[in-house]
């Protein structure tokens, strides 16, 4: 009995701290978002444009509705998805530092401060901390694109 209530008292007092680390903000280093830059103009920027607005097919990287569809996913999630479908000519064929600073720069562009630390492709790392329910509006509805990965909440 004695042993039984141990357990539990050291299990609740360990779950605020392992579900307060669960989720973390991804944090990116200044440098690795700006070797990022050139890597987006020569292999992603024919899709959604030079200033991530988005055409045709390929929907903005920096506005409401990324945020929103990326809140509380890994930036694990993100590269995955990058990784098998980006570039559209050859998918994959960037190695996982290049595909490391896109993000870091879509972090960027999306006003994700950086700081001394890189990116780390981690399960843990979320790529907008957040409630993303909270951050929406009447005049700012969230609509899925058909077809399109990543935008649909999971």
């Amino acid at each position: 009995m004695l042993a039984r209530l141990l357990l539990l008292t050291t299990l609740a007092a360990v779950s605020p701290v392992v579900n307060s680390q669960q989720l973390q903000q991804a944090s990116h280093s200044e440098v690795q978002a700006s070797e990022g830059k050139p890597g987006y103009s020569l292999y992603c920027a024919a899709c959604p444009l030079a200033y991530l607005t988005g055409s045709f097919e390929a929907p903005s990287l920096n506005d409401l509705n990324f945020r929103n569809n990326w809140t509380n996913r890994s930036v694990l999630e993100l590269y995955d998805l990058l990784q098998r479908t980006m570039p559209p000519q050859s998918p994959g064929s960037l190695n996982g530092e290049q595909y490391a600073s896109l993000i870091a720069y879509l972090l960027q562009e999306n006003n994700i401060e950086s700081n001394q630390e890189e990116l780390l492709l981690t399960a843990n790392q979320v790529v907008f901390l957040g409630d993303a329910s909270s951050n929406r509006t009447q005049d700012q509805p969230r609509f899925p694109i058909p077809g399109q990965a990543g935008n649909t909440p999971t």
